[in-house]
């Protein structure tokens, strides 16, 4: 393979995979009413992101006694800071020969366009599998929970949900949940045919009540309960969950001449800020998998829990 043509591999592999990432992003965003929100953002330096915003001043108004002489206690402003966390993602190596393009007289920008795509599409859905993880563990640290395990999912089981936010439970907008809890809600009556947006295994519907419904079968909404099946009907309030993609993607590419017939190797890696509402994050930095789905490294700063992300409920 020429050098030039594989330089016209590397400029595609880049432009398809950014090309595919922001369409996709822009559709997410509109269509889910920005609950779990995909951004761009070039200057997240460092392991973690701080955003700072004032407490909530407990009894900061009352009853005034004007023939008091008494002094009062003052109450202090102070900051609360969410702390985003920056998380590690890269392809796996795409081997291929150049004797593949030459025999058949094709061209290498084919491959290029193809490997591309897929990668738009993976870091797509990594970038979401991990939002919904970190909110997971986030609703378990809050304990904003509806135990609806006695039943599958319906609307009862969502409105109970909604409930713990209490006067605040109209900021909810989105619920994310399996395609197996949207079934059993379907299965209960609900009607419902407005496919907002379809991304491969993720459909977002409207439920007629003024939440989005939002289907993926995302790996942290389901677990094995002492042999169950059980699943997370996840509700948000808009921006519950910001993904910041760094725009650091880099591909690498390595020519192997051992073989019989020269290999080319494509990587790519980047990074990504997750972050998620009224908490920060205070596990280990270069966090893997298992070390964003985990309760104890997401610490609530909101004052109110009605200040955090988002509700869950149970079923089965």
């Amino acid at each position: 393979m020429a050098l030039s043509n594989f330089d016209i591999f590397n400029k595609w592999t880049q432009l398809t995979s950014t090309e595919v990432v922001d369409q996709q992003v822009d559709l997410w965003n509109g269509a889910t009413r920005n609950a779990l929100s995909l951004v761009s953002a070039a200057d997240n330096a460092g392991d973690l992101a701080e955003k700072s915003a004032y407490a909530l001043m407990a009894g900061l108004y009352g009853n005034r006694d004007p023939s008091s002489v008494a002094a009062l206690a003052s109450t202090p402003l102070a900051t609360l800071k969410e702390a985003a966390v920056k998380v590690g993602m890269g392809s796996l190596p795409m081997e291929y020969t150049g004797s593949q393009f030459d025999w058949t007289l094709r061209d290498p920008q084919e491959a290029g366009i193809a490997f591309g795509e897929q990668v738009g599409k993976a870091k797509f859905q990594y970038m979401l599998n991990s939002a919904i993880a970190a909110a997971v563990a986030a609703v378990t640290t809050t304990g904003l929970t509806y135990g609806g395990t006695a039943a599958v999912a319906n609307l009862t089981s969502l409105n109970s949900a909604a409930r713990l936010f209490g006067d605040r439970s109209a900021s909810l907008v989105t619920w994310i949940m399996h395609s197996k809890s949207l079934h059993d809600i379907y299965a209960n009556s609900l009607a419902n045919s407005n496919r907002l947006f379809v991304f491969d295994n993720v459909q977002v519907m409207d439920d007629g009540f003024n939440r989005i419904l939002v289907m993926t079968d995302s790996p942290a909404l389901f677990f094995d309960n002492a042999g169950t099946d059980n699943y997370y009907q996840l509700g948000f309030v808009p921006m519950g969950v910001m993904v910041e993609d760094n725009g650091d993607s880099r591909v690498y590419t390595e020519t192997k001449t051992e073989f019989d017939n020269a290999k080319q190797l494509i990587k790519e890696e980047a990074s990504f800020n997750l972050g998620v509402k009224g908490m920060t994050y205070a596990g280990p930095v270069q966090p893997d998998d298992a070390d964003l789905a985990l309760a104890a490294n997401w610490t609530q700063v909101a004052t109110s829990t009605k200040d955090t992300a988002l509700v869950a409920a149970i079923t089965l």
